[in-house]
């Protein structure tokens, strides 16, 4: 019995995913208005800026570095 995996068409060879997107000066300009009102000025998420709907969110969290599971 034949598989019934990758059934569908095959992607466009043709088409290449390196190519440049085009950004019109308006979606760059609502961009940098986003960026600016929601990042502090080191380019992080701004805590106080963003609206949080859950107030048990913790955003003093401490980052720390453990290992993946296993590892040492």
């Amino acid at each position: 019995m034949p598989s019934k995996e990758n059934k569908g068409a095959p992607t466009q060879a043709e088409k290449s995913k390196a190519a440049t997107k085009v950004v019109d000066s308006d979606t760059l300009n609502e961009r940098q208005d986003l960026r600016n009102k929601y990042t502090d000025k080191e380019g992080k998420p701004d805590p106080d800026a963003v609206p949080v709907m859950d107030p048990n969110r913790n955003t003093e969290k401490v980052k720390t570095d453990k290992p993946a599971y296993g590892g040492s």
